[in-house]
């Protein structure tokens, strides 16, 4: 993909980022879960090792600490 700077400066200036803490549970019973796409277009293949995925999901069952999510909320239709 060829992204100019100034291509990606347009796309950008549009865009309000904000930190949010919130528990995978939140996400999940979320009112806004109808409108989270959990395959968009943008996302690369499955990449992870099996063992990586295993860690990850022990992880939010015991409630553990998990890297950031990068999330794109698109308004409401």
């Amino acid at each position: 993909m060829n992204n100019s700077p100034k291509k990606l400066e347009k796309i950008y200036e549009h865009m309000k980022v904000e930190l949010l803490e919130t528990t995978v549970e939140n996400l999940i019973i979320s009112d806004d879960k109808k409108y989270i796409n959990y395959a968009p277009s943008y996302q690369r293949n499955y990449r992870w090792l099996e063992n990586k995925a295993t860690n990850l999901i022990e992880t939010v069952l015991m409630h553990g600490i998990v890297p950031a999510l990068i999330v794109i909320k698109k308004e409401k239709e």
